[in-house]
């Protein structure tokens, strides 16, 4: 009897590795989505650099050359997020036309069917998506073509049996206006759910977070995210309105110094891996505060209590 149940769970682990490792989307070309002419390159370089960068900026090259995913728990192996620059030989973006990056920014499927948990941006307005691409095409050094890999990523047995875990992609939506700027609290959120300042600063990683409903994301805005940094982990911020926990004593210019400077209320520069989003307009870390500000407060001590009871 014990052979026979060494026998099925070794069967069964062996069918859930291969499932993993070969599960793929079909990824058709939606010929719907209609690009924005003369999009702008400035524009697309704060969304890149605002939303990319922290996963696929290599320091060392200054480039978006990729490098490894520290959210990758240790146990499940290793990953290497993609080359986004110029490069014929090694990068991820230089086959894709911008129908199919559109399709890929959308829904998290890559041409190849496989798909990428921390992509998906259903929200990025088509105008957006056309400037992210015309800067991923431009001059500016960090898209120029660096022809090596990060690293090769490889997962082990675990790390493939919890890809079967992961959400299913986001259905394609051939056309998406945006926000309009004007309205402070609903712009603030195109930028929460696009820069994609609520998959840090929530309680768990990419396969937590709730992108087509990010606002259900647990612990959303709340924090408490682990990040394995140099010297130490380290759980993200708070940035509800809670007084205590949060960032409820925190004026609209203290907020804009935090997300422009990367400097808090008492001027002591923040620890990475949050950093300065230097792009942004005062008008747009304004609004982000108005969106902020209309969220429930929530005590971080309190959500990690009644996270120890369930």
């Amino acid at each position: 009897m014990k052979i026979r149940l060494h026998s099925f769970f070794s069967y069964l682990l062996v069918t859930l590795f291969v499932f993993g490792s070969c599960k793929t989307y079909y990824t058709p070309t939606y010929n719907a989505y209609v690009p924005t002419p003369n999009a702008s390159v400035e524009r697309g370089k704060m969304l890149v650099l605002s939303s990319c960068a922290g996963c696929h900026l290599d320091p060392n090259t200054g480039k978006l050359s990729g490098r490894q995913f520290m959210s990758t728990p240790g146990i499940a192996g290793k990953v290497y997020t993609a080359n986004l620059t110029q490069s014929t030989t090694h990068s991820k973006m230089t086959p894709y036309n911008e129908r199919e990056f559109a399709y890929l920014m959308r829904t998290g499927v890559a041409r190849n069917g496989h798909y990428i948990p921390y992509m998906p941006r259903p929200y990025m307005s088509d105008a957006d998506i056309s400037a992210m691409y015309a800067y991923l095409h431009s001059t500016d050094e960090a898209v120029q073509a660096h022809d090596a890999v990060a690293g090769l990523t490889n997962l082990n047995l675990i790390g493939h049996m919890g890809s079967i875990l992961l959400p299913k992609p986001i259905p394609f939506q051939a056309s998406v206006s945006g926000e309009d700027p004007s309205d402070a609290v609903a712009y603030g959120r195109y930028l929460v759910y696009n820069i994609g300042c609520y998959e840090c600063h929530s309680k768990k990683g990419p396969m937590s977070i709730k992108h087509k409903h990010p606002e259900e994301t647990r612990g959303y805005m709340a924090g408490g995210r682990k990040f394995k940094m140099p010297d130490g982990d380290i759980h993200s911020s708070n940035i509800t309105m809670d007084m205590t926990t949060g960032i409820g004593n925190y004026t609209a210019e203290d907020f804009r110094n935090a997300v422009l400077k990367n400097m808090d209320k008492n001027g002591k520069q923040l620890r990475p891996p949050m950093k300065a989003f230097h792009l942004l307009s005062e008008k747009e870390a304004d609004a982000i505060y108005a969106y902020i500000k209309t969220l429930p407060p929530v005590n971080y001590h309190a959500q990690r209590k009644d996270d120890a009871q369930r």
